[in-house]
């Protein structure tokens, strides 16, 4: 019986502490530290996109003590930025809950017994852009953690790197100045690295107050320089905001004498062609009047002869006439003017040709 009775005792002793132990399991499991989803302010600029250094970053939650004081050494929020550990944010003490140990995070009381609201406000960040928050109740022997919240993605505007180009080439956009013979100012707009904020841009001619507008991240522009030097004003904005916006000035310069020079050319050729079309026109004119004139002549003699032969029949005498009317000389001179005309033809043809080489090598 003696051994019964001690094997009682310690039966009784180790379901004693098994209940014990049940019961701390159950206070661990009602202490938590929650965020809930529809109290959390992302006072984001853009969309779901926060702009570093421009945004706030709020969370709201609770905490449920569960009135076990003795062993709560502090509330901490941790921070864990991308292929980092988790590092303190900031520490809180619930005992003085209305006085915050850190400026972004806040405690407050509230009229349910060892139940405490949160806040945590801090200025976004792009070094944490994507980062995970999470709470953490640490005890003496233990420490309890909330859910894991993810931050969304912060956006540096400053990364933003615009491509400008002038005429076909790349400008400095830091201090933009080109120098160009052509005629014609072809202005191309890129911004890149914007990691999928939105962002519009708009080229400006400051002088014709012409301008183009695009809703992307691109945007195209073409003048005629019509002085020595242009201006134009090429901006875009991050997030489609105002507050966002870069604007470069740029100055265009082109020898408008030369351009001039080109165009008086351009015009010269243009009008020397158009002669040479209208004196090839009128060659051929003349050439077709010349072999009229000659067919002519030669019907005339065909019809005379004809007729000659037909009056003397009778007599079988076949005589060979040449008509009253042409004589050789007439017909010598015409196939002399057939032939200076088409000569002459042929060196319209040749200074033509050589003269819009020249026009073109230049």
């Amino acid at each position: 019986m003696y051994g019964f009775g001690v094997s009682g005792v310690i039966t009784k002793r180790k379901i004693s502490k098994c209940l014990i132990f049940l019961f701390f399991i159950e206070l661990t499991r009602s202490q938590t530290i929650i965020f809930p989803k529809n109290s959390n302010f992302w006072s984001a600029s853009c969309g779901q996109t926060f702009i570093h250094r421009n945004d706030q970053v709020v969370l709201n939650g609770k905490i449920n003590t569960m009135g076990i004081w003795d062993s709560l050494e502090n509330i901490q929020y941790e921070i864990k930025e991308q292929n980092e550990n988790y590092r303190t944010m900031c520490i809180l003490d619930v005992k003085i809950c209305d006085m915050p140990w850190h400026s972004e995070c806040i405690c407050q009381p509230t009229d349910v017994e060892n139940v405490f609201e949160v806040k945590i406000n801090f200025t976004a960040d792009v070094s944490i852009s994507e980062a995970t928050i999470r709470g953490k109740l640490t005890y003496t022997n233990y420490s309890v953690y909330s859910e894991e919240i993810k931050i969304p993605k912060i956006y540096d505007p400053d990364n933003a790197e615009p491509v400008l180009y002038i005429t076909n080439k790349v400008a400095n956009v830091s201090s933009c100045f080109v120098k160009t013979e052509e005629s014609i100012a072809e202005i191309v707009l890129i911004v890149n690295k914007l990691d999928n904020v939105p962002c519009r841009s708009q080229i400006k001619d400051v002088k014709s107050k012409g301008s183009s507008f695009s809703e992307t991240n691109v945007v195209t522009y073409s003048t005629a320089l019509q002085s020595k030097q242009s201006s134009f004003q090429i901006s875009y904005q991050i997030c489609n905001l105002k507050k966002f916006e870069r604007i470069i000035y740029c100055n265009i310069e082109t020898d408008i004498s030369d351009i001039v020079v080109r165009h008086s050319e351009c015009t010269n050729v243009t009008y020397i062609q158009a002669s040479i079309l209208i004196m090839q026109f009128l060659i051929i004119l003349l050439l077709l009047y010349t072999q009229r004139v000659h067919i002519v002549r030669e019907l005339n003699d065909q019809r005379c002869c004809f007729k000659k032969k037909l009056k003397k029949k009778d007599s079988y005498i076949d005589q060979e006439t040449i008509p009253m009317d042409i004589t050789d000389n007439e017909m010598l001179q015409s196939r002399k003017n057939y032939s200076t005309a088409r000569r002459f033809l042929l060196l319209l043809q040749h200074y033509r040709i050589n003269t819009t080489e020249r026009m073109a090598s230049r």
